[in-house]
């Protein structure tokens, strides 16, 4: 795992996030939030938020199932709320 340096703004912004957004990862140096509604923010240099592209929640998330995969773990595709018998 590679150490990322923030710039003073975007620090900024994750601390002024609400307390329901999530910081998810990072795709070619840039944090990205999950809101609540799901939608994926990318935070730039600048500390502005703006919409993550398509081809980078995709490497986002091949990233996310490549690291469950190297600690043997199975990620799940949809939240489980209950079970059945």
């Amino acid at each position: 795992m590679e150490t990322m340096r923030l710039t003073d703004q975007q620090c900024r912004r994750i601390a002024d996030l609400p307390e329901n957004c999530r910081v998810v990862g990072v795709d070619r140096g840039v944090p990205f939030v999950r809101e609540p509604a799901g939608q994926f923010m990318r935070i730039q240099q600048d500390g502005h938020l703006a919409a993550a592209t398509v081809a980078a929640k995709g490497r986002l998330a091949d990233r996310r199932v490549n690291h469950a995969k190297r600690l043997g773990r199975v990620m799940a595709t949809s939240p489980y709320t209950r079970v059945m018998d």
